[in-house]
C-alpha cells in the first residue's frame, strides 16, 4: 500500500491528510469545494513550517512531506488509490451516494474505509457491490495527536480487510481496538451519554459548563471535561451521534438533550465556529492569524487611523507656566482668590499610510494634526479656563522597522521627520486673566517637525490591526518678529525669538492590512 485518497478536506480530513504523508504514503485529497482543499495544504505547510522552527523536523522533512500531498480535483483522481479515506459529514445518504461511487472508479483490491463515529458500517457497505472490503476507522479528533482508532468491521468484512487496516494503522503510529458495528461502536457508546448528560444538568439550571467540567476533571483526573469535549468535537457531531444511536437502539435514554439541538440550530457549534459552551472568538480569530494578508511582510501595505494624547515640555512650555506664577484670580462670585498656575495637555489625530518593500523595514507616512492646550488648574469646586496655545497640520515620514514580523503581533520603531504648518499663541491664560498684560500673542510658527514611535500591533482576521504605543515629537519655533509681551515686570521668553516644544503621547491606532 503506498496510495491513500481522502474525501473530504475538513478538519479530520487536514489532519489524515498531514499524518499519511508524514508516515511516507502519496497522498490525495478530494473536496467538492476545491477551496477547502487549497486550504488544508496550506494549513499544512502552515504546520510543517512551524516545525521547521522548532526543530522538530529539518527542512528535508518538510519538502518530502509537502511532495507527498496532492489536490484531487475531482473524485476519479482517486481510483488509482489503495486505501480511500471518507471524512465527510455524519449523514448516511451522504456516506452512501460517495461510497457508491467509489465502488463504481475504484480497483477491486481497494479498501473503502469510514471515518464515521456512529453509523453503521453495515449501512454504509449495503451501498456497494464489495461490503467485504468496507471497514470503519474512527480516528478520534485531533488524529494528529491522539493516538486510539477504532477498526469497525460490517457485517460482510474480511479479516484480510481488517489485517490490512491494521498494518495501515502500525505504520501511522497508532493503537486501535476492534469494535462491534452497533450505533456510537464502543467510545461514543460511552462518551455520548455522558456528554449528552451534561448537557442536560447545564439545560436544567444546574450549574456552569466551568463548573461541570471541573468536576469531572478534578474528580475523575480527566484531562477535559464534557462539554470542552463536545466543543472541541463540534456539537453537530455530538448531535449526529446522538441521533444515530436513538435510530440504532430505540431507546429513550439516548435522546439528545433539546439544548444540544437549540445550539445547533443556532450554529453554535464549538471550537469550529468560536462559539459552543464556551466562547472560542479570540482564540479562532489567532489560527486565522497565519494567513495573509494579516501580519507584517514585504509587499504589505497599512492604513488607518490614530489619535493620542499626552503631556507637552520644552522651554516653551516652561516659559508659559513661569509666566503666570505669582500672580492670582479671585472669583466674583464666591470673592475667593487662587493662586494662578497653569498645565498643559496635548492632542494629536489623523491617518497613516505604510508600505512594506522589503520584510522587516516599511516606509510609513502620518497626515497629523496637534493640539496643544493651556488650561488653569483652580480645582474641580472652581470655574477652570482651557485656551489653544499650539496647533498645526503636519506631514512626516520614515522608515517602519518591524522587529518581530511576528503574524499574530508585531513590535514597530519608526523615527520620523516632516514639515508642520503651524499656529502659536502665547500665553492664552494671562491674556484672558491677568491684568496689566500687553503685546501681541500670535505667531504662525510653520517649520520642521521630528519624532519617533513605538508600537504593539495585534493582527485580527479579514486585514485589521489595533497598535498601542508612545509617540515623540518636538517641535522648533522661530518667532518673526520676536514676542515683546509683558505683565507684571515679566516679558515673556525675555525677548528671545525661538523655543521648542516636545511631546510624548499615548496613542491608539486601527486599520486595515492589504496584501499587495
Amino acid at each position: 500500500m503506498k496510495n491513500i485518497g481522502i474525501i473530504g478536506a475538513g478538519i479530520m480530513g487536514t489532519d489524515l491528510a498531514h499524518i499519511t504523508a508524514e508516515a511516507g504514503y502519496q497522498v490525495k485529497i478530494f473536496d467538492n469545494n476545491t477551496k477547502i482543499a487549497e486550504n488544508a495544504i496550506n494549513l499544512i505547510h502552515e504546520r510543517l513550517d512551524k516545525y521547521v522552527k522548532k526543530e522538530r523536523i529539518t527542512e528535508s522533512d518538510r519538502k518530502k512531506i509537502e511532495n507527498h500531498i496532492k489536490i484531487a480535483f475531482n473524485m476519479e483522481e482517486l481510483s488509482d488509490s489503495d486505501i480511500l479515506l471518507e471524512a465527510v459529514s455524519e449523514d448516511l445518504h451522504v456516506k452512501k451516494v460517495i461510497f457508491s461511487h467509489l465502488n463504481e472508479i475504484c480497483s477491486a483490491g481497494s479498501i473503502l474505509a469510514s471515518l464515521t463515529s456512529s453509523i453503521s458500517i453495515t449501512d454504509i457497505a449495503s451501498a456497494t457491490t464489495r461490503p467485504e472490503s468496507v471497514i470503519g476507522l474512527h480516528f478520534l479528533n485531533p488524529a494528529r495527536v491522539l493516538k486510539l482508532v477504532e477498526i469497525v468491521p460490517g457485517f460482510s468484512t474480511t479479516r484480510e480487510t481488517v489485517e490490512m487496516a491494521k498494518s495501515f494503522l502500525k505504520k501511522l503510529g497508532k493503537d486501535y481496538i476492534e469494535a462491534k458495528d452497533y450505533p456510537g461502536f464502543y467510545l461514543n457508546r460511552i462518551l455520548y451519554p455522558m456528554i449528552n448528560e451534561a448537557i442536560f444538568l447545564l439545560y436544567e439550571g444546574g450549574t456552569k459548563p466551568e463548573i461541570i467540567d471541573k468536576a469531572m476533571k478534578k474528580g475523575l483526573n480527566l484531562p477535559m471535561g464534557p462539554l470542552e469535549i463536545a466543543d472541541m468535537v463540534g456539537l453537530d457531531v455530538i448531535l449526529g451521534i446522538g441521533e444515530e444511536m436513538l435510530r440504532g437502539y430505540s431507546d429513550h435514554k439516548y435522546r439528545p438533550c433539546p439544548l444540544l439541538r437549540r445550539y445547533v440550530a443556532s450554529g453554535y457549534l464549538g471550537k469550529k465556529t468560536g462559539r459552543g459552551f464556551y466562547l472560542y472568538l479570540i482564540a479562532s480569530q489567532f489560527e486565522e492569524l497565519d494567513k495573509p494578508p494579516e501580519g507584517a511582510h514585504e509587499g504589505q501595505i497599512f492604513f488607518g487611523g490614530f489619535v493620542s494624547i499626552g503631556l507637552p515640555s520644552g522651554d516653551l512650555i516652561t516659559e508659559e507656566e513661569n509666566f503666570v506664577k505669582g500672580n492670582v484670580y479671585t472669583f466674583d462670585e464666591s470673592e475667593i482668590t487662587k493662586e494662578l498656575l497653569v498645565t498643559h495637555l496635548s492632542y494629536d489625530f489623523g491617518l497613516s499610510f505604510e508600505y512594506m518593500p522589503i520584510d522587516y523595514v516599511g516606509i510609513k507616512t502620518k497626515l497629523k494634526r496637534t493640539i496643544i492646550v493651556q488650561r488653569t488648574i483652580f480645582g474641580a469646586d472652581f470655574q477652570n479656563w482651557s485656551e489653544t496655545l499650539y496647533s498645526n497640520y503636519s506631514i512626516l515620514l520614515g522608515p517602519a522597522f518591524h522587529l518581530t514580523n511576528r503574524k499574530q503581533w508585531d513590535i514597530t520603531l519608526t523615527p520620523m521627520i516632516g514639515y508642520a504648518y503651524a499656529k502659536y499663541a502665547a500665553t492664552p491664560i494671562a491674556a484672558d486673566l491677568v491684568s496689566g498684560y500687553s503685546g501681541d500673542r500670535k505667531r504662525d510658527v510653520n517649520g520642521m517637525t521630528y519624532g519617533a514611535e513605538l508600537n504593539l500591533t495585534i493582527y485580527f482576521s479579514g486585514g485589521l490591526y489595533i497598535s498601542i504605543g508612545t509617540d515623540w515629537n518636538k517641535y522648533p519655533l522661530s518667532f518673526s518678529p520676536s514676542y515683546s509681551l509683558a505683565q507684571g515686570g515679566k516679558t515673556f521668553m525675555n525677548g528671545k525669538s525661538s523655543g521648542n516644544i516636545q511631546t510624548i503621547n499615548l496613542a491608539i491606532s486601527a486599520g486595515y492590512a492589504f496584501a499587495n
